[in-house]
């Protein structure tokens, strides 16, 4: 599931073995859904901007905003992947960064 631009839903099922893009393997964006279940064996490509020293999700990197629960389904088995884009500068790469890609209220 490929989404684009900074949406909202009501909710979000990655069913097992699917994947989200929140932007597309060059742009970024923000996600907001109200809950988010995640399936065993599924993904999530995570977009790092060229300004890797911002700080702002939507618009920095790639974001998954739940207002309620985050579940996941997964298994040492059937893990849940994070795959990571982009060509980060300013540095990003030779000082520690932490990206927040997940947020749940």
């Amino acid at each position: 599931l490929q989404l684009s631009g900074n949406i909202s839903s009501s909710a979000l099922t990655l069913n097992s073995g699917g994947i989200i893009s929140v932007g597309t393997n060059t742009t970024i964006a923000k996600y907001n859904a109200s809950t988010i279940t995640i399936g065993a064996g599924s993904g999530y490509i995570f977009t790092i901007g060229s300004n890797a020293s911002g700080t702002t999700a939507g618009t920095d990197f790639d974001q998954l905003t739940a207002t309620g629960a985050l579940t996941f389904n997964n298994t040492a088995a059937s893990p849940f992947t994070v795959y990571v884009n982009g060509t980060p500068s300013n540095g990003c790469m030779t000082k520690k960064k932490v990206f927040l890609i997940f947020l749940f209220f």
